[in-house]
């Protein structure tokens, strides 16, 4: 598997030079991708329909895994597999997760080989529509007050050292 990135030079301000990313950055981003490589492999091809319905059947029936097995005549080993480890809100937790790695990791190499941020853009028009006519009064007579207040002057550097 190839060790680099496909991400062009980084620069900083006025530097003349690109940033250089440390090996080890490098090399936990790509064991990053390389994992969620991995787990959405596992998670593609695991089957989640049996865990629920085995489980709660044998739930229902109030039997103990063992003998649910004998009643159906296999091995509790056997039985076992169906009804897994992890329950069905984990794995949903874990695809979750797994999704905004992928995502994640996807926009940063994008934004670095400098393509646009792709989130999408909220303008307060968007959340404006969603108040009623109360609140949108309310909201106005905020703006109106805060018109009135004297601006607010940002501390100088001196003052924040």
């Amino acid at each position: 598997m190839k060790n680099e990135l496909p991400t062009k030079p980084v620069y900083m301000g006025d530097q003349p030079k690109p940033l250089k990313l440390h090996k080890s950055v490098e090399d936990a981003v790509l064991y990053a991708i390389r994992g969620l490589v991995k787990q959405s492999k596992a998670l593609s091809e695991a089957d989640y329909t049996t865990f629920a319905t085995v489980k709660s059947l044998r739930t229902e029936l109030k039997l103990k895994p063992e003998d649910f097995a004998a009643r159906l005549e296999v091995s509790p080993e056997w039985l076992d597999k169906f009804e897994g480890k992890v329950p069905v809100g984990d794995v949903s937790k874990a695809l979750m997760n797994t999704g905004k790695m992928i995502d994640g990791i996807y926009r940063l190499l994008s934004f670095a080989s400098g393509g646009p941020d792709s989130r999408p853009e909220i303008t307060l028009g968007d959340l404006l529509k969603y108040l009623t006519a109360e609140q949108f009064d309310v909201f106005v007579r905020w703006v109106e007050e805060g018109k009135s207040r004297p601006a607010v002057k940002a501390p100088d550097e001196e003052t924040l050292q």
